[in-house]
């Protein structure tokens, strides 16, 4: 189910199905791939548009492996709101502040 970005800036999105929360960020934000790694999905996801920016409140409300596919044109920037473990294959570092995702990589 994708939400298209204007009901998602009225209501948000609330869900417990990682698939929802996924389609809904990737109407606004970046395609993602999302992988369960324990815990009570309860997420939620809303948007908000200030002239050409968009941006995207996500909370997955699991642990889960994010898989972000390179950015290309779009300037992600992510910001934790709490400790965000960052890596390719393994957890590389731990992000507790903003960082661009790579226009390149994922």
């Amino acid at each position: 189910m994708a939400v298209g970005t204007q009901d998602v800036a009225r209501a948000g999105v609330r869900s417990g199905e990682l698939a929802v929360l996924r389609d809904t960020v990737a109407t606004v934000a970046t395609p993602h791939e999302i992988t369960y790694r324990g815990g009570k999905v309860d997420g939620r996801v809303a948007t908000r548009d200030v002239g050409d920016v968009s941006a995207v409140f996500v909370r997955y409300g699991a642990n889960v492996l994010v898989e972000a596919t390179p950015t290309a044109e779009r300037f992600v920037l992510t910001v934790p709101l709490g400790p965000m473990g960052a890596g390719v294959t393994r957890i590389a570092s731990t992000r507790t502040s903003a960082f661009v995702l790579a226009s390149g990589s994922r």
